[in-house]
């Protein structure tokens, strides 16, 4: 196959002086087969593509188990599936190896590096629950603290500060479980044109709730934070089943 070729030269020196030089050139290019190979290639190309991005949602369509803790990736890294816990639960065991507790089928662990934070004596998680409704939110933060020697006080002082915060009156029961101590409250909180009103949740369904489970002697301690936001004075929930969910957390949390 022959290609032509045009080229302008201008000599040096004298820009009047211009000619243009045609030459015939013979290139032993066969242009119709280089097409033909690229257009196979390319199609190899593109069809390799299409197979990897399918294969891709092929498979994550087969592993999503529409169970919010399993589906979330981050989340599931902390799960044993073996362990028989309740109902609508997984056994989650703490990346430092302190702790575990039972953690519901409904929530999963935000992975940003100021909620998740863990070392050997301190590990900070927030939970957030997959709900559909955009009119009420649901969120967990648990700290665990961990000490060589025994610190009632400081265990303590931690409960009195979530106490501070969310109690109606420092109101709040304690449960003695063999070698742990429970130190939980709730109460109703909401926002009157910017100021936060605390208010008995004996009266008003509770929406904030806080607690303590710690060992005995305070070594190791969790302290755990509870809230249910929504616009509004009420939000329709079923008030026994949250206070039965927010104790059986406290209750199935064991340190190690």
């Amino acid at each position: 196959m022959y290609m032509y070729v045009w080229f302008l030269v201008i000599e040096k020196g004298f820009v009047e002086r211009v000619s243009i030089l045609y030459s015939r050139i013979y290139l032993p290019i066969d242009l119709y087969g280089w097409w033909e190979k690229m257009k196979k290639k390319v199609s190899l190309a593109v069809l390799s593509i299409i197979i990897v991005v399918g294969s891709y949602f092929v498979i994550r369509e087969f592993t999503q188990t529409g169970v919010t803790a399993l589906d979330d990736s981050f989340t599931r890294e902390f799960l044993d599936e073996d362990v028989e816990v309740g109902d609508g639960f997984y056994f989650y065991e703490a990346r430092n190896g302190k702790y575990t507790m039972w953690l519901s089928e409904d929530y999963f662990i935000v992975q940003e590096p100021t909620l998740f934070y863990s070392k050997d004596q301190l590990e900070n998680i927030n939970l957030e629950h997959n709900n559909n409704s955009t009119e009420i939110r649901k969120s967990i933060k648990l700290q665990y603290r961990g000490r060589n020697y025994d610190h009632t006080e400081t265990a303590y002082r931690d409960f009195e500060e979530l106490s501070d915060i969310y109690s109606f009156e420092n109101q709040h029961e304690v449960i003695e479980d063999g070698d742990r101590l429970i130190y939980f409250g709730s109460s109703n909180q909401w926002n009157d044109g910017g100021n936060i009103v605390t208010r008995d949740s004996g009266e008003y369904d509770p929406n904030r709730y806080f607690a303590l489970v710690s060992t005995v002697n305070g070594s190791q301690y969790a302290t755990i934070q509870y809230g249910i936001y929504y616009d509004g004075e009420a939000c329709g929930l079923n008030q026994n089943e949250e206070e039965q969910f927010f104790q059986g957390l406290l209750l199935n949390i064991r340190f190690n």
